[in-house]
């Protein structure tokens, strides 16, 4: 009897945690070659347009690099924009994402509630600052046809380096918790009807 409530105790201890999801990438800038160049993070409308063709956005994947290695990082997330870069409706605001000193490299940026897009249409990406380090971000040659990078609130001839599209959850600790108990008492019952 002990080892059944030990049992059921660490199944309830592992129902805590999260499944994690897999990422499908919508709309992205040739992911397998790194930025050929950076620019500011700017305060004033930077950012990439993009034309989704799923009827969500759930993450958001931009490539920086910290130019200034003085034991400061950053903290970092992204405006979903529609209409316009910075004036039109702010649609959501990802999580933030803390960056060490020095970080180089891809980050994702998740909307904890995806935002609802219409396939087709023009939407904007805004990385923004929220402490720390002006970070700089990945730039690309011209190579998304279906928008383009924006600093200054001017459009750019190049793109950012960045990826978008949804998170497909995966089964959550508790939904397998709840099948494995109901394996073990399962198979338990059959163990004991044996018996008898």
């Amino acid at each position: 009897m002990k080892r059944h409530l030990l049992q059921i105790a660490l199944a309830l201890m592992a129902c805590c945690a999260y499944g994690q999801g897999t990422l499908v990438f919508d709309q992205q800038v040739n992911p397998t070659t790194p930025p050929g160049g950076y620019a500011n993070i700017v305060p004033d409308p930077s950012g990439q347009s993009f034309v989704p063709m799923l009827s969500s956005v759930g993450f958001v994947q931009f490539y920086f690099d910290d130019a200034n290695f003085n034991g400061i990082g950053s903290t970092i997330s992204v405006n979903l924009w529609s209409g316009s870069l910075g004036t039109g409706t702010l649609l959501g605001t990802s999580d933030a994402v803390s960056m060490p000193d020095g970080f180089t490299g891809a980050s994702t940026f998740i909307f904890t509630t995806p935002v609802t897009v219409t396939s087709g249409t023009t939407y904007y990406l805004q990385p923004f600052i929220q402490s720390g380090d002006p970070f700089q971000i990945g730039v690309v040659g011209n190579n998304y046809p279906n928008g383009s990078a924006y600093l200054h609130g001017v459009q750019q001839g190049g793109d950012f380096w960045f990826r978008e599209g949804i998170v497909v959850p995966e089964p959550s600790i508790l939904s397998l918790s709840v099948l494995a108990l109901a394996g073990f008492f399962a198979v338990s019952r059959s163990r004991r009807q044996l018996k008898l």
